[in-house]
């Protein structure tokens, strides 16, 4: 077990017991650094050197040949009925890894994305050059659109890992 599966499990059970002692859960944070860990765990497990990199930094991991990696993480939101990916800035990295959480963290998907792919996504407005990617639970309930286009070959970025660069 690496030392981040290790605090995945930790920061697990600090949720577990702030929820028990009915305290505020800061989900926006944990949710961020339970992904980023998750895929620092499993591009360790696959063979990778990758380094995490901490606040002040354009991407949340690189990999030993430079390529950066941008991580963004979501549970699900019952308001929208879908996991929501924010934030999303094409310029800034080479690879894009969506990490689809159970409310718990108990479950994680990994959604993989070239820089060019990710530049499928929708943008979150017309005035801003971030993009947002909402995962729906049910493709029925999406209008027609950009949106509705990503999520109808999402299996296109399920867990293909293979578009990284080898190890």
């Amino acid at each position: 077990m690496s030392k981040y599966r290790e605090a995945v499990e930790k920061m697990i059970d600090f949720v577990h017991f702030l929820e028990d002692q009915s305290l505020q859960i800061p989900r926006k944070e944990i949710t961020g650094k339970i992904g980023e860990w998750m895929v620092m765990d499993k591009l360790i497990q696959q063979g990778y050197t990758p380094t995490f990199k901490a606040k002040q930094h354009e991407v949340d991991i690189v990999l030993s040949d430079g390529c950066g990696v941008e991580v963004k993480s979501s549970i699900f939101n019952d308001d929208k009925s879908a996991w929501l990916f924010d934030g999303v800035k094409v310029k800034k990295f080479d690879y894009l890894i969506c990490v689809r959480l159970a409310d718990d963290y108990s479950e994680a998907e990994y959604f993989v994305f070239t820089s060019d792919e990710a530049g499928q996504i929708p943008y979150k407005t017309a005035k801003q050059d971030k993009r947002r990617l909402k995962i729906y639970d049910d493709i029925s309930r999406i209008r027609p659109g950009e949106m509705r286009d990503i999520n109808k070959k999402l299996e296109e970025f399920h867990q293909a890992w293979q578009k990284l660069p080898s190890t």
